[in-house]
């Protein structure tokens, strides 16, 4: 029995560890949606890349055109980091060019297939390669990401309901707006997202940690803590990050000395 309740416990942290880098990341998000037809509009494409709903992107492409962007972006950040290594360009960089000519934020409502054709099958492969060549960072599963916003999305209906001055509704809100945003481009940009989540928290509590600290229930404050935890824990594993972490979901008055401390010690 006790090895059985140990091979459990064990599955389930193995179900939480997630080891990625920015070619895995593309590799998981690009590999799917080559499977889809040619003639499928290039905007719904993506939007099912991102986990985005169909016709909410239709009526308003700005998120998708924006996760587009940021998916370039970790293009970049994977061809100056196997600049590092010793692999030579010509093994990677056609890949690579092959997924930016994809990833085309114009004529989004043309078909797929005149952007698919630009990645071919030894560009999959060559990420593959990559991603075994780069340095990896421990992260969030899909599974622990899903857990963490559903727990986000009760919570904010919980304050959405309750009886609070409308300074600490608007400040709760917004924080978990911004950790629902790190959470939907963790995907894509691994724990960047989470690092600039905190960062722009952190300004939120420069900016209203007054009206909070004199305001918000305790009970608020130390589950927005939670919710922070929980993301930069693992994402960063660095006490750095876990101290502010509490900090910002704190809001008390020495709180600004603490996020100023910490956010210098981010850039």
């Amino acid at each position: 029995m006790e090895q059985d309740q140990t091979t459990s416990a064990s599955d389930r942290e193995n179900e939480k560890v997630e080891i990625t880098n920015p070619a895995k990341r593309l590799h998981v998000i690009i590999e799917p949606i080559l499977r889809m037809a040619d003639g499928a509009q290039s905007l719904q494409v993506w939007a099912t890349a991102f986990g985005m709903d169909q016709d909410a992107a239709q009526q308003d492409p700005h998120d998708v055109v924006s996760h587009i962007r940021k998916l370039r972006d970790e293009v970049a950040l994977l061809r100056r980091q196997m600049a590092e290594t010793s692999f030579t360009s010509d093994l990677y960089e056609p890949a690579l060019d092959g997924l930016v000519s994809a990833m085309s934020v114009t004529n989004l409502t043309s078909p797929w297939g005149n952007f698919k054709r630009f990645i071919l099958p030894e560009h999959m492969l060559a990420l593959r390669w990559c991603s075994q060549a780069v340095e990896s960072e421990v992260g969030l599963s899909h599974a622990e990401l899903q857990r963490l916003l559903d727990a986000i999305a009760e919570f904010r209906t919980s304050v959405e309901d309750d009886d609070l001055p409308e300074a600490v509704r608007a400040f709760v809100l917004h924080q978990l707006d911004l950790m629902i945003k790190g959470i939907h481009e963790y995907p894509i940009r691994g724990r960047q997202s989470i690092r600039d989540a905190v960062k722009e928290a952190s300004i939120d509590v420069l900016h209203d940690h007054e009206d909070v600290a004199t305001a918000a229930p305790a009970n608020l404050r130390e589950k927005l803590a939670g919710f922070w935890k929980t993301g930069l824990g693992v994402a960063e594993g660095g006490e750095k990050m876990i101290k502010l972490a509490t900090g910002v979901a704190d809001a008390v008055p020495k709180l600004v000395n603490a996020v100023h401390t910490a956010m210098t010690a981010l850039t």
